[in-house]
C-alpha cells in the first residue's frame, strides 16, 4: 500500500516555481529546525533514510495539514523518541510536543508563524524562555 505521500506518476500538480528570488525560509523556527536536524544527524543520532520514513510514517491527515519543515520538524521528535533521547512520557497521546528543549531554540514569534495545528504544541508547551 503507497504511503500519503507516493505521488510517483500522477498528474494535475501544477507547475513548480523555479524561480530563485524566494527566500529559503518563511519563518525564523523553520532555519531553526534545519539547523537542529544537521546537528542531530551530524552527531550520527540517525541518518537520512531514518528521517526520510519518519517523514512518510507520519499519519496522512497530519501529513497533509503539515508544512514542509513542520514534517521535518515531527520527523525529528518521531526520531528522538524512538532512539530513547526522549520518552514516551514527553510527547502526548497526539504526537504534540512537549519537549521544553526544543521550544528553547525557537524564537519567541514561532508559534504565530506556524499553522493552527502545530500553535498549539508549542502553546502547551509552557514558556519561550531561553535557557
Amino acid at each position: 500500500m503507497a504511503r500519503i505521500n507516493d505521488v510517483g506518476g500522477t498528474e494535475g500538480f501544477g507547475a513548480i516555481d523555479t524561480t530563485d528570488d524566494t527566500e529559503p525560509f518563511h519563518a525564523d523556527w523553520e532555519a531553526r529546525v534545519v539547523g537542529l536536524f544537521n546537528t542531530l544527524r551530524g552527531q550520527g543520532l540517525f541518518n537520512t533514510n531514518e528521517f526520510r520514513d519518519a517523514i512518510e510514517s507520519m499519519p496522512p491527515a497530519e501529513y497533509l495539514a503539515a508544512s514542509y519543515y513542520e514534517r521535518w520538524f515531527t520527523a525529528i521528535c518521531a526520531l528522538l523518541e524512538r532512539k530513547g533521547v526522549i520518552g514516551p512520557g514527553e510527547l502526548d497521546d497526539e504526537g504534540a510536543l512537549r519537549w521544553h528543549r526544543a521550544v528553547q531554540l525557537l524564537p519567541r514569534s514561532a508559534a504565530s508563524q506556524m499553522s493552527p495545528a502545530y500553535r498549539s504544541v508549542f502553546a502547551a508547551s509552557g514558556t519561550f524562555q531561553r535557557a
